[in-house]
């Protein structure tokens, strides 16, 4: 399938990519950057099917990872062996040890810690000058920030973690490929670190929770804690920063929903698949300042 994932074009129109890779079938051969030859299923139903049917589609080949390339190294296989590259009985008890995690820390009481990560970029977009650049400078920074805040990091090691994230969760081209290398390794052994730290003094935060968790009997390994990190990185992260440039786009080209949005903000988190996340006021100003310069789109474009 000539679909090239890493295009600008693909970037600017999924939609219209998707559209034609459903059109050639349900379960379409195409090719993925690095990882190489796949099959990707199209429809809701089939998707569902590959992901429910653990008797048919097995994650697992004599209990290894199936479609991991050999030449990849043993930090990479390690972190790739999470919860989602599990089969039952292990998918579900790491996620009922996940679930219970999350329900200690709380994390619908979070919303207002967010709100104020949320005020607090977008108040310095501009601190390098107009126009703002809103995916590096806003949607990127906003999850990796409130997935520091999940995580209980110390504020003293956020930048670096933030650092290190970035360079993982962008794959696009070779380079790219082994820059995330060095990203895995320093995030690997920090991880490590805290994990033992938790171990030690406690704490709060989702680190600390799992080790609790593991201390009280709950059966996940350091290893299986730190590959539930990067996946939190991968499905949180990337996920969300997607989720708010491509809402701040589509408000940029529909005028008549943005003004409706900004009539009234308790609207964002009901309102017609608009980001569940806050997008100030400062935002839009950054994107419409943006728009002017005649950058609307590439400000606004998501960038991996």
């Amino acid at each position: 399938m000539a679909i090239d994932f890493t295009s600008q074009t693909f970037f600017r129109h999924p939609a219209r990519s998707l559209e034609t890779l459903r059109a050639c079938g349900p379960v379409v051969k195409a090719k993925l950057p690095i990882i190489g030859t796949v099959w990707i299923t199209t429809t809701f139903e089939v998707s569902a099917r590959v992901l429910k049917d653990g008797e048919t589609f097995t994650l697992r080949n004599d209990g290894r990872l199936a479609g991991l390339r050999w030449w990849m190294p043993p930090f990479v296989r390690a972190s790739a062996n999470n919860m989602l590259t599990m089969d039952e009985p292990d998918h579900r008890r790491l996620r009922g040890i996940v679930d219970e995690a999350f329900r200690r820390r709380a994390v619908l009481g979070m919303q207002m810690r967010v709100r104020v990560l949320a005020d607090d970029l977008a108040g310095d977009l501009f601190a390098a000058g107009a126009p703002a650049n809103l995916v590096e400078r806003y949607a990127r920074l906003l999850p990796l920030s409130v997935i520091c805040e999940l995580l209980g990091l110390p504020s003293t090691d956020r930048p670096k973690f933030i650092a290190w994230a970035n360079t993982v969760t962008r794959l696009a081209n070779a380079f790219d490929f082994l820059r995330l290398f060095g990203g895995f390794i320093r995030m690997r052994r920090y991880l490590e670190g805290r994990i033992q730290a938790a171990r030690q003094h406690g704490g709060e935060g989702l680190i600390s929770e799992l080790v609790r968790i593991n201390s009280e009997g709950g059966p996940i390994s350091d290893s299986e804690m730190v590959s539930m990190v990067f996946l939190l990185l991968g499905a949180g992260s990337e996920t969300t920063t997607h989720l708010i440039s491509g809402s701040v786009y589509e408000l940029l080209k529909n005028p008549t929903l943005r003004d409706w949005l900004m009539e009234d903000s308790s609207r964002e988190s009901r309102g017609r698949g608009v980001s569940a996340f806050r997008i100030p006021g400062a935002v839009f100003e950054a994107a419409l300042r943006a728009q002017r310069f005649g950058a609307g789109r590439r400000s606004t474009q998501t960038r991996r």
